[in-house]
């Protein structure tokens, strides 16, 4: 009875005990009330009378790395890093979803895998209210041949993207990011070669590209570094 719900139970010793599997979204995400949340197979949404769509990825050889979304026109708009199993690489796909048929209509697929992006935000960039994407990638580029976690910006189309400004090198090494649309900054987590702690700097858009706009906090050294600047807020100087 309980197997269809994930869940078994043994009897050991007259002890029963419980075993259940559950499965926590990568990603929960937000648009105009409505709440999506992302699995590493599937994306499922709710209406109002708490309705469930589910929409699971049509190759097996794939899963879900990370997502955000935007709405545009009654769409929203997820545009997602999704991962193929088989050879470790990465593409960006975008799953657009029609709020008022509750419907998930074809997906796009980057045919780039060369990109190996790693995590995406939807980020007006240049205050147009049109959003870009920003894709933190992981390659070599013409001028710098070592692969290295990079920036990159694409803007957007609907369920299309296209390339906007492909930074080669932004500052010091890249460890993570964010962004904030209220303050209007790219807040970038950074690891000086010459410095033993790491620095967690802001940028704005100049029109063209990226420029340094004040160094918010240095982090020390740790394998949790990455876990430290997600759960940070950096609510004293960045508006975040």
């Amino acid at each position: 009875v309980s197997q269809p719900f994930q869940t078994t139970l043994s009897l050991n010793d007259s002890i029963i005990k419980i075993n259940y599997n559950v499965e926590y979204p990568i990603r929960e995400l937000n648009a105009s009330g409505r709440n999506f949340y992302i699995f590493k197979k599937k994306i499922v949404t709710y209406n109002a009378l708490n309705e469930a769509t589910e929409y699971y990825l049509p190759d097996d050889n794939y899963i879900l790395n990370d997502a955000d979304i935007f709405v545009q026109e009654g769409i929203a708009y997820l545009y997602s890093i999704v991962k193929n199993t088989i050879n470790d690489k990465s593409r960006i796909a975008v799953f657009p979803f029609l709020m008022e048929r509750n419907e998930f209509l074809k997906p796009s697929l980057d045919v780039h895998d060369h990109y190996n992006p790693w995590k995406i935000k939807v980020f007006d960039v240049d205050n147009d209210n049109n959003p870009e994407v920003v894709v933190g990638v992981n390659k070599s580029t013409r001028y710098f041949e070592n692969e290295e976690n990079r920036i990159f910006v694409f803007n957007t189309e609907k369920d299309y993207f296209y390339a906007k400004w492909f930074g080669s090198k932004i500052g010091n090494p890249v460890i993570d990011f964010k962004v904030s649309q209220k303050s209007n900054q790219l807040v970038i987590l950074e690891q000086p070669k010459a410095q033993k702690k790491n620095i967690v700097v802001s940028y704005k858009w100049n029109g063209f590209g990226f420029d340094h706009d004040k160094i918010l906090y240095e982090m020390d050294e740790g394998s949790d570094l990455k876990l430290q600047f997600h759960l940070s807020d950096f609510t004293f100087e960045s508006g975040f």
